[in-house]
């Protein structure tokens, strides 16, 4: 009885226990129950372009997806809370941007912060309206530099950096090679138009010149900004451009010869792989350039480029649980879930390590919104108190992330690495590191830099400029300055035959003072040729080159006008003393024929000033020639100096007009004279071969200046032309006279 008492007994105490073991079992999972139905659910607004025309990149989102996985998992981030995503598709379309961003905002629940979005274009509107509900928005590849206006954007961040951080690594590049000159040509476009003022201005704080800065819009831009390019002689290009515009730009450069290895082309580096080559292998054409994929792999040789680094090299266990090689394998896994989104994977760690970072923000949040009585939960927009107390801990943010260490600047902006590569035989090698926050470049020595130029070196950032500023040949313009000094010495040799036979009779009937004036004017005449085949620098002598553009034409016209004034007024003072029946006892002194000289050297140089003061002369200068082929480390660079008026037509018919009346009018007096029966005094004979041999000239010589393109040539024709006209009418004018006196 005992025995059977104690085993009821004990079966009791065993059926109470199970009871109580299923009770406690059962409170567990009923407060497990309760305790997941507690969590406080705070939600963010996602903008992500999973579909469009070179801009599905879904993965972005499947990143953000796998961030919060990660994050609502984590004991130790946003206890009590649960993190969701709304997410709508931008297309990375402006318009469909910001409605997709207005209806989620306008649906509960509230929207807590912005993810997004990936476009500059949607990204820059959307940061606006988010600022005007005092959100923070973080993007997680937005690179447009007017982002970082914190005026305008005092609500963004963003977890990739700006094309403005892309700026010093390049500037690394230039001083890693010691390239102290640059071309920049850019897009116009919404994430580069800004930059390149951005570059100019770094450049003057570097040391660095900017020898030319164009942009273009179009495939003629395209092309006018190239050749402006290669006009500069620069060597080392940074571009700007998305990759199908890259495409076009290259093709056009190739045929205008700005091709590797003498030309370096630096420019973005977040295209998709092979981006430079054409789709389906198939070739293109812009206006009358033609390039196929053998081309482009020739271009794209050698391309530099600055990107973010998208997945850190770290061994070490980083954000979310992961080493990034970890990581990886995780999210391939992953992302096999949402085939429908998969789209540029390589931009997937910004938009997981975005997520973290609105994560840790909020977290941190937390306890200094409960010292003022507020919470998560109870977030409301255009609350000021949340925006400063979330926009704080944004900044303050610090981690290692899948993309390397994270942080922002001042402006909201990434501090983190940037890989410096190179396009090497067809592939992209990283050959260094610039990191932000150190503000320096790491480069791996280990890489051998293949350079196919002449001496396997670096090229150079520019040729040795080779300038030559006259437009005549230098053994051209040696003869014509020693034509027109040979004449200048027969001049000088014709005043010594004149002084010292004055007071002989077959001399000082001819007027031989009279006579200087008409040498003087050759002299001038000749001096002339030589200034016409002078050129100096036109930019730092540009005062200079215009006193040699003026002397040009007053030496030439005033001396002309001396010369034959003088052959005036002798023939005239003949005309009246032998023509006049009561002019015999007249006498016309060497003074009153010098006021005639004088006269007409005044109307010339009248007319002259004239055209000086209200039309002067002006300089201009263009290059002559282009090199075809920029391969040498000199290049030979031609200056066209030229000198006009407005108006120079109208002033060549009025200086063409004196001087032939004044030959017209010399030639008749010579004509009328011809019969005066004193030899030794009429040159009559002599002056119309002088007027006929100037006449003829003179006509060439203005048809070839106004027939004539060819700057060398025409100037060429018309120095031998005035030397050749200038000498005969000296010879004709005294070598009669020598053989008087032999």
């Amino acid at each position: 009885m005992n025995i059977a008492n104690s085993k009821s007994a004990y079966n009791q105490y065993c059926i109470w226990k199970l009871l109580l073991v299923i009770v406690c079992l059962s409170t567990k999972k009923v407060t497990a129950a309760n305790n997941s139905h507690t969590l406080k659910d705070i939600t963010l607004a996602g903008l992500f372009s999973l579909t469009g025309a070179g801009t599905s990149w879904g993965d972005c989102l499947i990143a953000a997806k796998f961030a919060i996985n990660h994050i609502n998992n984590d004991p130790r981030i946003l206890d009590g809370y649960r993190l969701n995503l709304s997410h709508g598709n931008a297309e990375c379309n402006p318009g469909k941007g910001m409605k997709s961003l207005f209806a989620q905002l306008s649906n509960q629940p509230k929207k807590i912060m912005v993810l997004g979005s990936s476009c500059s274009s949607v990204t820059e509107p959307s940061a606006q309206t988010a600022r005007e509900f005092n959100l923070i928005q973080v993007s997680y590849l937005s690179s447009s530099l007017i982002l970082s206006n914190r005026q305008i954007y005092p609500n963004f961040f963003r977890t990739r950096p700006c094309e403005g951080q892309r700026i010093q690594p390049f500037f690394s590049i230039l001083k890693h090679f010691q390239w102290r000159k640059i071309g920049i040509i850019m897009e116009h476009d919404m994430v580069y138009s800004s930059l390149a003022n951005h570059i100019e201005n770094i450049a003057n704080d570097s040391g660095i010149t900017v020898i030319k800065s164009v942009t273009f819009k179009n495939e003629q831009d395209s092309y006018a900004a190239l050749q402006a390019i290669r006009n500069s002689y620069v060597r080392i290009i940074y571009v700007g451009f998305k990759p199908v515009t890259g495409r076009q730009v290259l093709c056009q450069a190739y045929h205008l010869g700005l091709k590797p290895p003498n030309y370096v082309w630096i420019g973005p580096g977040w295209f998709h792989n092979h981006w430079w080559r054409i789709p389906d292998n198939q070739d293109i054409t812009f206006g009358d350039f033609k390039c196929n994929n053998t081309i482009m792999d020739v271009m794209i040789e050698g391309y530099f480029s600055t990107n973010p680094q998208a997945i850190s090299d770290s061994k070490e266990t980083v954000i979310g649980g992961y080493s990034p090689a970890e990581w990886i394998k995780k999210y391939d896994q992953f992302r096999e879930g949402y085939s429908q989104w998969k789209g540029r994977k390589d931009f997937a760690g910004y938009a997981y390590d975005a997520a973290w970072a609105i994560a840790l923000a909020l977290n941190q949040s937390i306890s200094r919104l409960q010292s003022i009585n507020k919470t998560l939960e109870d977030f409301q927009y255009n609350d000021e108190d949340y925006f400063s107390i979330f926009k704080k801990e944004m900044e303050n943010v610090k981690f290692h992330g899948i993309t390397g260490p994270f942080a922002f600047s001042k402006v909201g902006s990434r501090l983190g690495v940037t890989a410096i590569q190179r396009i090497q035989n067809g592939a992209n090698i990283i050959l260094g590191h610039y990191y932000a926050a150190e503000q320096k470049a790491k480069w791996n020595n280990l890489i051998q830099i293949h350079w196919n130029t002449a001496d396997k070196n670096a090229p150079v950032d520019y040729p040795g400029v080779i300038k030559v500023f006259s437009v005549i040949p230098p053994i051209l313009r040696a003869v014509i300055i020693m034509l027109a000094a040979f004449g200048i010495v027969t001049a000088f040799t014709f005043i010594v035959y004149n002084n010292q036979y004055r007071n002989k009779r077959a001399m000082k009937a001819t007027s031989p003072k009279i006579n200087y004036a008409i040498i003087f004017g050759a002299i001038l005449c000749y001096l002339s040729t030589i200034l016409q085949v002078i050129d100096v620098d036109p930019i730092h002598n540009a005062s200079l080159m215009l006193l040699i553009c003026r002397g040009r034409i007053w030496m030439l016209l005033l001396g002309y006008i001396m010369g034959f004034g003088a052959v005036f007024a002798k023939t005239w003072r003949l005309k009246v003393i032998f023509k006049v029946s009561t002019a015999r006892s007249k006498i016309i002194t060497d003074s009153q024929l010098y006021v005639i000289i004088l006269v007409f050297v005044m109307l010339g140089a009248s007319i002259l000033t004239i055209q000086a003061a209200i039309d002067p002369i002006k300089l201009h200068y263009n290059i002559s020639s282009q090199p075809k082929e920029s391969n040498a480390k000199n290049v030979t660079v031609y200056f066209i100096n030229t000198c006009e008026t407005q108006n120079p037509t109208i002033w060549d018919s009025i200086m063409i007009s004196i001087g032939g009346v004044t030959l017209i009018y010399g030639l008749t007096l010579a004509w009328r004279t011809r019969t005066i029966s004193y030899k030794l005094a009429n040159d009559s004979k002599y002056i119309g071969f002088t007027i006929y041999n100037v006449a003829i000239y003179a006509s060439i010589a203005v048809i070839i200046n106004y027939t004539i393109s060819d700057i060398t040539l025409r100037t060429t024709l018309v120095a031998v032309l005035i030397i050749t006209a200038t000498t005969g009418s000296l010879c004709l004018m005294f070598l009669p006279k020598v053989r008087n006196h032999c």
